[in-house]
């Protein structure tokens, strides 16, 4: 059995205004090229391979770039899996994915050729699996996963890496090196055992019982290279910063082990009841600290062992009972406590090795040296409480499954998640006071200004109370099974996700994650002005549908509809540091985030058109073509400013693709 997939993607394109280019029109244009798929099973199942490469270009055009320096960017997508039986009872499955990607900066008419960057890596992702049937009840599993992926920043032109910046202030020109280049790595390795164990009848009742240990290891670590920057006005330096390169890293170690039961008490009644424990720190190694060209200088930092670990034992508890004997009826219950994993992007800006940055004049001595050096920012005020506490989830569930008829039937189910224990930065050593301070289109009346000196701020990530998240959900949806030729399922979730996380601070974007401002959240106390509200993440309406019908002379006919609320968007204003006291410029929350605006709303078709040749035995051949976004609909995952004094507030950006058809072909024999 072997499958052939080719896919095509025609050039589209969309054109929208750029307020950095003067609200000239820009184009966005995507290409991709070239999807090829080949597997299935051989040898009379002994043997199963499936393999596939694709291959992508990409020109893409985005706000602030002009249509006259477009960007290219090139992926290589690998993926394979080999499923080996050694014999009836033991199998062997092995899979590899890797992506090589090119992707440049994004240039402007501003910026010399010499200034342009590429991010550049692979990520290779390997993973075996062994499955083994001791007997006819009991079955053991063995699995190993890891990712190990690579990224480097370099000048795209193949100029220096290390070479001086340049800004003029008189023309916005900038020339001479890229900001900053490294040679970054992300990893996890994991191992994982599980033995499973079914009796029929035990203890009053059949079990499934399953055991299970787990570990990993990983974190994320880079090389970092910040080139001296230097701002100007013609040929005279005014000032500039300077940074010698850096390790920076965070690593992680975790171990696990679990026990779950599923006992069905009687034909009517099922329970499934488990508990795991997991253990978890996280650390730093030791790093080489490295001169101006990036090279080691004989010295190291030190390695810290533990930082703070966690140990938690999450105890799960759910039920299934049938209300009818014929089982038409289902009612099912849950509850958890779910713990998470370690983040080392919370903690690793405190890694010991990271160089202090300077203000200087812009000036060089004879040898080289920048003058007139003055401390901006370290990392000796970073603090990390060895008490923090693992932040947790308290999960609850309940739904109502009903068959309606032969062929239909209907479910709603209700989601109620309380997140507590969530983490912040604590500022320790600075005081503060509330002064007066007010803003055009926003409820901000007072903000924290610094009473101290700068120098007295000492950051704490520790456990914040003010941190915490809700979600309630309510989810319907009717299914009918395929007859009469189709079949669909239709769905409507209505939820609030409400609270305050590292997201909720005037820093992330309608794109960031829960954790994207987790390095930073509470350094500046104005972070917690009007940041309890709706979540990023928070979508009050999702209505779906999907339904698949067999037309006559094998045609098949699948369409996707989706509409679903815009994202949260967050106003802010600016606070000067004259009245913060606070160094640089701090944005805050305007207003309570209410959810009242919002990205536009999403709504979009897809369809599929699908006709089976077929050529006798198991031999045949399908064409198909996807048609993709039959709305056009140009909802937007952005906006270009977030002040309601500027211009450009809430215009959107990020536009989704538009309208596109994509062609296919498979052959079976």
């Amino acid at each position: 059995d072997a499958n052939f997939y080719f896919q095509n993607q025609n050039l589209t394109g969309r054109n929208t205004t750029d307020a950095q280019d003067g609200g000239q029109p820009y184009n966005r244009a995507r290409f991709r090229d070239s999807t090829i798929q080949v597997g299935g099973p051989v040898a009379k199942d002994k043997f199963w391979f499936f393999g596939s490469f694709q291959y992508q270009q990409d020109w893409d055009s985005q706000p602030g770039t002009p249509k006259d320096y477009p960007a290219k960017s090139n992926a290589k997508r690998y993926f394979y899996k080999l499923n080996y039986s050694l014999n009836p009872n033991n199998r062997l499955q092995f899979q590899m994915h890797d992506d090589f990607y090119d992707i440049p900066e994004r240039a402007t008419a501003n910026n010399a050729p010499t200034t342009i960057t590429l991010n550049h890596g692979h990520n290779p992702s390997p993973g075996l699996v062994y499955t083994g049937v001791i007997n006819p009840t009991t079955v053991i599993e063995g699995r190993y996963s890891g990712f190990y992926g690579q990224a480097h920043n370099d000048p795209l032109d193949g100029g220096p890496r290390v070479a001086r910046r340049f800004n003029d202030l008189n023309t916005g020109r900038i020339t001479g090196g890229i900001l900053y280049w490294y040679d970054g790595k992300s990893f996890k390795t994991a191992y994982s055992g599980k033995l499973t164990k079914y009796a029929d009848d035990f203890l009053g009742g059949s079990h499934d019982f399953k055991v299970g240990v787990q570990y990993n290891s990983g974190g994320g670590e880079a090389v970092n290279g910040y080139n001296d920057y230097i701002y100007t006005y013609g040929t005279v330096p005014g000032y500039g910063y300077t940074q010698l390169p850096y390790n920076q890293g965070g690593r992680v170690k975790a171990y696990g082990v679990y026990a779950d039961d599923t006992f069905r008490v009687n034909n009517r009644v099922t329970l499934n009841l488990g508990v795991r424990y997991d253990y978890s720190k996280g650390y730093f190694r030791s790093f080489d600290l490295l001169d101006k060209n990036g090279n080691a200088t004989g010295q190291k930092s030190a390695a810290v062992d533990k930082l703070f670990d966690w140990g938690v034992a999450s105890p799960r508890l759910g039920a299934t009972f049938k209300l009818t004997p014929s089982g038409s009826s289902i009612l099912k219950a849950h509850y958890g406590r779910y713990y998470r994993s370690i983040v080392t992007g919370e903690f690793d800006a405190a890694t010991p090795s990271i160089t202090p940055k300077y203000l200087f004049s812009g000036l060089y001595s004879s040898a080289g040296a920048p003058l007139d050096l003055e401390v901006v920012t370290d990392n000796s005020n970073l603090r990390i409480d060895s008490g923090f506490e693992n932040p947790y989830t308290d999960q609850y569930i309940v739904a109502l499954e009903q068959q309606i008829g032969q062929d239909i039937g209907f479910s709603v189910s209700y989601v109620h998640k309380d997140s507590k224990n969530q983490s912040a930065w604590n500022d320790i050593g600075g005081t503060y006071r509330l002064v007066p301070f007010t803003a055009s289109g926003s409820d901000v009346t007072q903000v924290y200004q610094l009473t101290s000196a700068a120098s007295s701020r000492v950051f704490l990530l520790t456990n914040d109370e003010r941190m915490h998240s809700k979600y309630n959900g309510a989810n319907f949806e009717l299914k009918k099974r395929m007859s009469h030729h189709w079949q669909g399922n239709f769905g409507l979730l209505l939820s609030k996700s409400e609270g305050r996380l590292g997201s909720s601070s005037a820093r992330s974007t309608p794109v960031s994650n829960a954790n994207s401002t987790a390095g930073v959240f509470g350094q500046n106390p104005n972070d917690f002005i009007n940041s309890e509200g709706r979540l990023i993440g928070d979508r009050p309406v999702v209505v779906k549908g999907q339904v698949v019908f067999q037309l006559p002379a094998n045609f098949t006919l699948s369409a996707n509809m989706q509409s679903q609320s815009g994202r949260v968007i967050i106003t802010e204003v600016r606070v000067p540091g004259a009245t913060t006291r606070i160094p640089g410029t701090t944005r805050v929350v305007a207003n309570a985030v209410d959810g009242s605006d919002r990205t536009k709303k999403w709504q979009t078709i897809d369809m599929r058109l699908e006709k089976a040749f077929k050529f006798g035995g198991t031999t045949d051949v399908a064409v198909f073509g996807d048609f993709l976004n039959l709305t056009n609909s140009d909802a937007n995952e952005s906006v270009l400013d977030r002040r309601s004094t500027n211009a450009n507030y809430l215009i959107g950006s990020r536009i989704i693709q538009p309208r596109r058809l994509m062609l296919g072909a498979k052959f079976r024999f």
